[in-house]
């Protein structure tokens, strides 16, 4: 980050009623050098600049135009990270590394830079970069303030992945060992403090986010980069994307889904609920169309007519999980290719088509 200091001692002489030449005297330096400074085109000596400190009467940090306060870091924090959220990559990687220049001991800043450098587009050069700033935020997390270890944890989950891209599986191993395990989780303890209305409000807010992590990660390696290989040493369909899944997938992604919300709730209770998850609804939207190119038309029906009713049930009853946004589901993702699905179906199937589909395509 570029420091103003040639416009400070602009500003600063001015206010002094000090010309250009009586400040070259008082320093014992030429006019040109003095012009030189304030231009930008160069900037005073290291033991030039107490005495212009105390010439001006202000602090070294006023004079180089530093502010190091924590509410002027965290503005700067806001500002890049609105930058980025604009689409604005490219230049808030640029002001970010800034920052760290001028902030090198603050880790919001190499913790956010980090998340921008880590994508899918990510070179070797990047990773690296990655690596480099999330060990220097775990090594700043000393002490127990909650804000500095949470910034920790996220490294962590951040420089892991960047080994393994790099190939250094090794050290990623070593570090997920010191991971908390699963037990030693936020969302496996508060269950076991909270009680009542409080503890089933907590239980289904987080569990949707649970059950897609077994889904995606102990049964099929989704999010990780190398996919469980299946038993003929091909990856899964899963590895290719929930798009793709294959009808036996989805058939067990369900069930897993229907038998930890049964455990918890009343048929009609557990039912509301599932309808707020667009990954559940999605699974049964597939199934759907995986049944009906297989010509078992009246199973893809009961999977149609549940998708549909889960769509269209009122928002109001719906409760609001931020990763739906991932799936994207709605009304109008069903395109041409259902209809195609059930081109070749009898007639009396068709006809129980168009009757489920009929409140979204109206």
């Amino acid at each position: 980050m570029k420091l103003q200091i040639g416009e400070n001692i602009r500003s600063l002489r001015k206010e002094k009623g000090i010309t250009q030449e009586k400040l070259a005297e008082l320093l014992g330096v030429t006019s040109q050098a003095v012009s030189r400074w304030e231009s930008g085109a160069g900037y005073p000596d290291m033991d030039q600049l107490p005495g212009l400190a105390s010439l001006f009467e202000v602090s070294m940090d006023t004079l180089l135009g530093y502010d190091g306060t924590v509410e002027k870091q965290n503005r700067l924090v806001l500002e890049i990270s609105a930058m980025i959220a604009r689409g604005e990559r490219d230049e808030g990687i640029r002001r970010a590394g800034e920052a760290l220049e001028m902030y090198p001991d603050n880790p919001a800043l190499a913790l956010m830079l980090a998340t921008v450098l880590f994508s899918t587009e990510a070179n070797t050069e990047d990773l690296e970069r990655v690596v480099c700033l999330c060990r220097r935020v775990i090594s700043a997390a000393v002490g127990s303030d909650p804000e500095k270890i949470l910034m920790m944890l996220a490294a962590k989950n951040l420089l892991i992945p960047a080994l393994v891209r790099l190939d250094r599986r090794e050290e990623a191993k070593n570090e997920a060992r010191l991971l908390p395990g699963m037990t030693m989780t936020r969302d496996y303890i508060m269950p076991l403090v909270l009680s009542g209305t409080e503890k089933k409000k907590y239980l289904l807010e987080g569990l949707p986010l649970f059950v897609i992590t077994i889904n995606n990660v102990y049964l099929n390696g989704y999010a990780h980069p190398d996919p469980i290989p299946a038993e003929t040493g091909e990856p899964t369909a899963l590895a290719m994307g929930v798009k793709k899944y294959t009808l036996e997938e989805c058939c067990r992604d369900l069930a897993v889904w229907d038998a930890v919300y049964a455990g918890l709730l009343p048929e009609a209770e557990a039912e509301r609920e599932l309808d707020s998850i667009d990954a559940y609804l999605y699974l049964h939207k597939r199934t759907a169309k995986l049944l009906a190119e297989a010509e078992r038309y009246e199973e893809a029906l009961v999977h149609l007519e549940r998708t549909v009713r889960g769509i269209l049930r009122p928002v109001e009853e719906k409760r609001s999980h931020a990763f739906n946004k991932l799936m994207g589901l709605s009304a109008e993702s069903f395109g041409p290719e259902y209809t195609a699905a059930f081109a070749d179906a009898p007639d009396g199937i068709k006809q129980q088509f168009y009757k489920i589909m009929g409140p979204i395509t109206e």
